[in-house]
């Protein structure tokens, strides 16, 4: 049971729906110039904007409180995924997209970060099967590191202008349409980062 189980699924009502949650003018299954509504916008769920963050107000505390922001931080990654994919369900959309500290939490080690992050992506593959709801992209959080948001600037700022450019680092995403695991390809993926 999660806290969104008791909220309705929410449907298309067209431009006159009296329903609040009633969607008006997106229609997936819409042709519009040949395709589908749903394959023009593709829209997802954003698991760090929708799950992760606490609502921290500039002027003040943090107006959000949510039952994965307390207790053991595997468990509450776990309860967050079942509510995430609940809430996900109840959308109707057919992808979210996440960076890899936002489903599971951080450990002493890498080793046991990235046993944390098996455990919970095997818990969002399950809940992907279940609903066929997709991954749109994942990628690690690098951006949160002091070390790696800095260094594209550096290395940038300590290449001579005549020197040949470095060789580009491709981006890893996971998705399990990529891979016959999509929890091991994340993680190999994490640990080139």
């Amino acid at each position: 049971m999660t806290v969104f189980d008791h909220l309705p699924h929410v449907r298309f009502g067209g431009p006159d729906a009296t329903d609040p949650l009633a969607l008006r003018y997106y229609e997936k299954d819409r042709a519009v110039l040949g395709r589908r509504m749903e394959d023009w916008l593709r829209p997802s769920v954003a698991y760090w904007h929708s799950f992760v963050a606490n609502g921290l107000d500039p002027f003040g505390a943090p107006t959000q409180d949510r039952p994965w922001f307390h207790g053991e931080p595997l468990q509450a990654a776990m309860l967050k995924a079942d509510a995430a994919f609940a809430f996900m369900e109840r959308l109707g959309l057919p992808f979210f997209c996440f960076h890899d500290r936002d489903v599971a939490p951080e450990g002493d080690r890498p080793r046991q970060s990235n046993a944390m992050l098996d455990q919970v992506l095997e818990r969002i593959e399950g809940h992907m099967q279940r609903t066929g709801i997709r991954l749109l992209w994942g990628t690690a959080n690098l951006f949160g590191w002091e070390l790696m948001f800095s260094s594209s600037l550096v290395k940038s700022a300590a290449r001579p202008p005549d020197a040949a450019p470095a060789d580009p680092v491709a981006p890893r995403f996971w998705s399990p349409r990529t891979s016959s695991s999509g929890a091991a390809r994340l993680r190999q993926s994490l640990r080139h980062h």
